[in-house]
């Protein structure tokens, strides 16, 4: 028997696969050890497909828990996304930006605009790479 796929139940998937770990990841979601076993059970059997091998050493992805779990990654980001589309609409600006400077933009320009940046958007996360701009840009 199919049963819908859950939110708690993609996510419970994700952290098991990250930890290699039923343990672990109980414990990352502060969920107990049986009741994160059951929603991965129910995913399972929503998906008519074993997703993990369990061992004695934790966990490991089936081929088919190979082929969710990018799938499962995409959902969780998407939904990221979506929530903070809507926290913008509504005014709230959270989010991560990732920008590449040079060496000399790096030291020189760029403490002063990050500073107004945290101060300005502190709720955005703000990634400087540094680096030479050929290995910043896919040719």
């Amino acid at each position: 028997m199919q049963y819908p796929i859950k939110l708690h139940q993609i996510r419970a998937f994700v952290e098991v696969s990250r930890r290699g770990s039923i343990r672990a990841a109980a414990r990352e979601l502060g969920l107990s050890q049986p009741g994160l076993t059951k929603a991965i059970r129910e995913l399972e059997e929503g998906l008519g497909a074993a997703l993990l091998l369990r061992t004695s050493h934790g966990v490991t992805l089936t081929e088919s828990g190979r082929a969710f779990e990018q799938h499962a990654h995409l959902i969780l980001e998407e939904l990221r996304r979506a929530r903070e589309n809507v926290e913008q609409l509504n005014g709230v600006l959270r989010g991560q930006i990732v920008m590449g400077a040079s060496a000399t933009v790096a030291r020189t320009l760029l403490p002063q605009v990050v500073g107004r940046f945290r101060r300005e958007l502190p709720n955005v996360k703000l990634r400087v790479i540094e680096g030479q701009l050929s290995s910043m840009v896919a040719g």
